[in-house]
This record gives C-alpha cells, structure tokens and sequence, in this order.
C-alpha cells in the first residue's frame, strides 16, 4: 500500500533464492492456470455459447385455443407447459375442465376470431388454434404443439411471416371462388355453393389472385405481431360473418391465408 512496503517487500525476496525463486514459481503457477485451457472454455467460451443460444432461443408465450363441441379433451394434458390453453366450449353439455361458454354457432371460425377480437390487447406471442379432435387432420399435432419453433417451418403446408398452417397430407386445397366440389354430396350433406368472392370483396382491397388455394380445417398457429396487423374491427367483422351468412365458417377458411398476410390490403 505504500513505497516503504513495496520496498521492503522486494528487498526481502531478494535476500534469499530460494525465496525469490518460489514467489516467481508461485506467480507462473497461477498465471497458467488461469490461462489453461479448459479453464478458459468453461470461464468465457462456454456462457458466451450459452448466452449466445439463450438470446436466440428467447422464451415466448404460447396459447392453445380449443373451439369444443363434443369430443373428450383428455389430450390435452399431453401438452407441455407453459403452453396456456383456453377452451371454447359450443356444447350444450359442457367439458369437464375450464371453459368458456359459446354459441353453437359459426363453428371454428367463430371461435378463431370471437378469440382474437376480445383478447386483442392480451393476445399470447403465439396463439394455436385447432378443433377438439385435431388429430383426423393433423396427427402429430400434440408434438407439433410441444415442439414449435417459431424459427422454423413447423412441418407447415403454409408458412409465411407469423403463421404456419398444418394439414396432414402436406397439400394445400384448391377451390372455385364461386361453387364448392361435389363430394359434399357423398358425405351426406346439401351441395354448397360458397360465395367466397363476396367475402374477399368484403374484407378485402387487394384484388383476388386468380386461384383460390387453402389450408382446410383451421389448424394453425399465428403470432401476435402477425395478428395486429388488422384492427381488432376487422376480427369482429369475420366473426359475424362466419355466424350471419350461410357457409360462412367454410368461406372464411377458404380466407383464412389472406386474413394473416399483411401484403394484402384489408379493408378495416
């Protein structure tokens, strides 16, 4: 601490070798092991890597959105935390777990945009939506679900921006702006004819390509930056529409693409 001590330090080593000579050995000693290698891996190589990955790999919030009628929703609980899921129930029976009660109406579609309009302001990072038995279109789902990384492609059919659409034959859909395929009629069911150029005229400016390519049964997953692109009007204007007009829930997932790209103008 003072030139005195320093001196008297230094005339001290030099008194004896055999003194001097174990301080510059203990001084070597610990310089090396300070710079050997593997001290400097796990010292500075390893957390720089560490904190290198953390920041790439940046926790974010994930919620899964269940549009329920009937199915059993035990699978559920195969989900990984800290994925929150929100329940939708359109039964007249209840579920067995947390809900909310809808309206039998409007089916999925209602529920998608029921969801994104009144949690506009407290959307999660990434939002997953799917019906109460996903797994007819997307068998993996539950992996899908556990495993998503929103640096990659997540085994989507679609993926552009913040959304990736799922199907489990990895092919997208084609359809008539105007009519619907016959094989309505073998499920059983009345021949639709969807108007889905009336609805893009609605919802959007942007003038409609020339083909009408889809991923069907509303399994995806979208980010809220992706989301907030449109006004929360815009949602509540999808939402009444897939609950007013006749085979609105089938027009709105033939949209559903467009609805998430924000290189199409829409019209609120």
């Amino acid at each position: 601490s003072t030139i005195e001590e320093a001196k008297a330090i230094l005339d001290d080593l030099n008194s004896s070798p055999e003194k001097l000579k174990k301080y510059v050995d203990d001084v070597y000693n610990e310089v090396m092991e300070k710079c050997e290698w593997g001290m400097l891996i796990d010292k500075y190589y390893i957390p720089a890597v560490e904190n290198a990955l953390s920041k790439r790999k940046k926790k974010f919030s994930n919620e899964v959105v269940v549009s329920h009628y009937q199915e059993d929703l035990s699978w559920l609980d195969d989900l990984k935390r800290p994925n929150t899921v929100t329940v939708y129930s359109k039964s007249e029976k209840g579920v067995d777990r947390d809900h909310i009660k809808l309206s039998n109406e409007g089916m999925i579609e209602h529920t998608i945009y029921h969801h994104l309009a009144s949690r506009y302001d407290s959307l999660a990072d990434y939002t997953v939506f799917c019906q109460d038995r996903p797994f007819d279109h997307v068998p993996n789902f539950i992996q899908l679900v556990n495993n998503f990384d929103p640096d990659r492609d997540n085994q989507a059919i679609l993926n552009k921006d913040g959304y990736w659409g799922w199907q489990m034959d990895g092919g997208l859909r084609e359809n008539e702006w105007d009519g619907y395929p016959d094989y309505s009629k073998d499920l059983g069911r009345p021949h639709r004819v969807l108007k889905v150029d009336e609805v893009w005229e609605e919802l959007f400016e942007t003038e409609r390509p020339e083909k009408l390519r889809f991923v069907p049964a509303a399994h995806f997953c979208v980010s809220r930056d992706q989301v907030l692109t449109r006004s929360r009007e815009f949602y509540e204007k999808v939402a009444e529409m897939s609950r007013t007009r006749q085979w609105g829930p089938w027009e709105i997932e033939r949209v559903t693409w467009a609805i998430f790209d924000k290189d199409i103008v829409a019209r609120c």
